[in-house]
């Protein structure tokens, strides 16, 4: 995954943020997904806006640990929202993308 990709939630998504944990309903598929703490830290930074590397740098400044094993996780589950096609990626800024968390 290039870290250079802004990514932006898909448009068949549907998301709300209560107390610091998202859940994600993904209409095409009828499913109803909860993210633990650290992927709704992730989720909530995807805005249309941001690249690959920034949600990276803005978990590492979050987070301590491993930074290898911080980058790897990170990467790895945007990979699979990807992959599911709940986000979506492109090497320019996405406009008209609505913000929300």
């Amino acid at each position: 995954m290039k870290d250079n990709l802004f990514l932006a939630k898909g448009i068949n998504i549907s998301c709300s943020t209560i107390d610091g944990i998202s859940y994600i309903y993904v209409e095409n598929e009828d499913e109803l997904l909860k993210l633990d703490e650290v992927g709704s830290f992730i989720w909530c930074q995807i805005n249309g806006k941001k690249t690959v590397r920034e949600i990276v740098n803005y978990c590492l400044s979050e987070y301590t640990g491993d930074e290898k094993e911080i980058i790897e996780h990170v990467k790895s589950f945007i990979g699979m929202l990807l992959k599911e096609k709940i986000l979506v990626s492109s090497s320019h800024i996405f406009k008209g993308v609505m913000q929300y968390g």
